[in-house]
């Protein structure tokens, strides 16, 4: 029986309830409250839950919060008409010194929230409702936060620097991008600076860096002799001091990072494409992390291609947001991954009144542990066209937050979509008092579905059973 116990503490959650269903001492090995403790410290190493808040449950919650995690808050029910049950709120209080809060974000594990308020930016601890970093005159394209090191450390990376008017002659170009890098260590609420990226004098543009463990990639502009301009991606490992400068003729989007890999969308005219890049393609163009080096490699940077277009999306004549790109880990298999896409917008003749049009689809993603070879997609479920459906976020179980059936209405709603249960779009209510929250921001945690509400004084997080 022991053996067979610490057999099973090194199975996935899928590979526990099918063994319980082969005789009745594997199903009483499967219901031990010591396999589902390795299953929850498991999805806890890869930030799925927040393992310290469940050690001390017993083995029926363990399994609900797994549940949980794979079909949504079990109050989130297809056709419900009433509003979801709140498990606990917590509110985050603006200081006094006049600010006002006008974004929040809730960080990997929902721990942390990341507040922006006029032109700077703040993290707040949520278990003791207080400020732990703060830093102003940040632009929202410039700056990438995310928690690394199992949820020890998170790391900050800022862009300064004035950006000059845009030329194609080398001469004239004087760019003094700066690129810092810190680690803000949890445990001691002590703040790291690591060496500062000087970029370029030929590199005049820095945006939207994402994060991923040990590498960060943002988008980049620099200018060839000869040439109008080139757009692509640079990628840094931050641990071993390296980069690989990437050239993508069309425009990122919205890219995430992945054991190495480069997911985008990208839009080029009216069209959206879901790309994919895999490790291969750029493994041996790794290069010291140098100023110079980098000058060097920006006249001569690699073209990349997409090991896969995945679908293309025709944009309306004018679209209402930028699109939703996003991937959760499967909680129940280790590297496979849910791949959402969204993207919305409304043509311009009709947009007096008149719904929006919307696509959005999910595809499986599965990485091969060798990392020459490709990795598999399989598309999970299509709504095609939504007409009244606008997601600003995705959770693992589907959830998303949308605007309501006509443009001009200020109450949001929350739609639920179930595929991993194989139920059907449905609309939830929100609570009234968030439903009055009409000068608020209202947005969804992609990790456990958390709803934030961040109007000007405070930000409330909801969590719900």
């Amino acid at each position: 029986m022991h053996v067979l116990l610490r057999i099973f503490t090194h199975l996935d959650a899928a590979s526990v309830l099918r063994s319980a269903q082969v005789n009745s001492v594997c199903n009483r090995l499967a219901y031990s409250k010591h396999v589902w403790l390795a299953i929850v410290l498991d999805l806890g190493s890869r930030h799925l839950l927040a393992r310290d808040t469940l050690l001390s449950l017993s083995s029926t919650h363990l399994i609900n919060e797994v549940k949980r995690l794979v079909f949504g808050p079990r109050t989130w029910a297809a056709n419900s008409s009433s509003p979801p049950t709140v498990q606990r709120s917590v509110r985050l209080s603006a200081p006094s010194s006049g600010r006002s809060f006008s974004e929040a974000t809730l960080l990997s594990g929902d721990k942390h929230l990341l507040i922006k308020w006029g032109s700077g930016y703040e993290i707040w601890d949520i278990a003791h409702s207080r400020r732990i970093w703060a830093r102003d005159d940040v632009l929202a394209s410039q700056i990438g936060v995310q928690v690394v090191r199992d949820g020890t450390e998170i790391l900050i990376i800022i862009c300064t620097g004035q950006e000059p008017i845009w030329t194609t002659n080398l001469a004239q170009l004087d760019c003094k991008l700066v690129v810092s890098v810190s680690l803000l260590d949890l445990r001691t609420n002590s703040e790291k600076q690591l060496p500062h990226l000087h970029l370029p004098r030929t590199c005049p543009a820095f945006s939207d860096p994402v994060i991923a463990d040990d590498i960060w990639a943002a988008n980049v502009k620099w200018v060839v002799e000869g040439s109008r301009g080139c757009r692509g991606v640079l990628l840094v490992n931050w641990r071993k001091a390296t980069f690989v400068l990437l050239h993508h003729p069309i425009q990122l989007v919205h890219k995430k990072l992945l054991r190495g890999h480069l997911l985008a969308l990208t839009k080029a005219n009216a069209l959206s494409a879901l790309v994919s890049y895999s490790p291969p393609s750029f493994n041996s163009h790794w290069q010291s992390l140098d100023s110079t080096v980098l000058a060097a490699a920006a006249q001569a940077a690699i073209p990349i291609n997409p090991i896969a277009i995945l679908q293309r999306v025709e944009y309306p004549l004018m679209p209402l947001r930028t699109p939703l790109l996003s991937v959760h880990e499967c909680p129940l298999n280790r590297g496979s991954y849910l791949v959402s896409t969204h993207v919305a917008g409304i043509r311009s003749e009709e947009f007096q009144g008149h719904l929006p049009h919307a696509a959005l689809l999910r595809y499986r993603l599965t990485l091969s542990e060798s990392e020459s070879a490709p990795p598999t997609w399989e598309r999970v479920s299509s709504a095609g066209t939504l007409n009244s459906v606008l997601v600003d976020a995705f959770t693992y179980a589907g959830y998303g937050m949308s605007f309501p059936a006509h443009v001009r209405e200020s109450t949001p709603r929350v739609v639920c979509r179930q595929e991993c249960a194989g139920e059907d779009t449905s609309a939830v209510p929100l609570p009234a008092e968030i439903q009055t929250a009409t000068t608020g921001c209202v947005s969804l945690s992609p990790d456990t579905g958390a709803l934030i509400v961040c109007s000007p004084r405070s930000v409330d997080v909801h969590y719900y059973e």
